[in-house]
């Protein structure tokens, strides 16, 4: 939920204090995404695209991928220093600890890029010739499934992407197509 917080302050002898008016968001319980674009680009340009179909905010610290080898890795190598949410109908990037952002120069600026502490995604990274099935869970002690990537057998030239039909709801499986070279990270396909 939205909301907008003003603090006022008087004292004993009528002296007020008004500050400026805050906008806030609560976070999601658990958070409406979805994985909308893969790229597996070799060590430096492998990355997974999450958007946040809203309506809060997405807590991206309590978020991980679960490879076919059932291991939950958490989006980000270390705890953040400040609370890292991702706003509604914004997209961030999960990618190993190497990616290489200047791969993509339209790559939007304020683009969350969630470093693993592995130097790939899931340990040993998306395979160049067809990524295996992974999915976007909670870090909580019986993880819960908010999106898969079920690795569709598309053959897409060298340096395209997969992308989701992000038109069909999150919670329905959707077909995913070879996105263009270079992929569309940090924005709508």
């Amino acid at each position: 939920s939205d909301y907008t917080l003003r603090v006022s302050a008087t004292d004993d002898f009528g002296f007020a204090l008004h500050g400026a008016p805050q906008a806030f968001s609560t976070l999601a319980a658990l958070p409406r995404v979805m994985l909308s674009e893969v790229m597996a680009a070799g060590i430096d340009g492998e990355y997974a695209e999450i958007l946040n179909l809203g309506p809060g905010a997405a807590d991206l610290e309590s978020l991980a991928l679960r490879g076919a080898d059932g291991i939950v890795r958490p989006l980000l190598g270390g705890a953040s220093p400040l609370p890292l949410a991702l706003a509604p109908g914004a997209r961030a990037l999960a990618a190993g600890a190497s990616f290489d952002a200047s791969l993509y120069p339209s790559l939007p600026a304020g683009t969350p890029v969630l470093r693993a502490s592995t130097q790939r995604l899931l340990g040993r990274g998306l395979a160049d010739d067809g990524p295996a099935p992974f999915s976007l869970v909670t870090r909580a002690q019986a993880p819960v499934e908010l999106a898969e990537f079920p690795a569709p057998p598309l053959h897409c030239p060298a340096g395209a992407s997969l992308q989701r039909d992000e038109a069909l709801p999150a919670d329905l499986a959707a077909p995913w197509v070879c996105g263009p070279p270079g992929g569309t990270p940090g924005r709508p396909p």
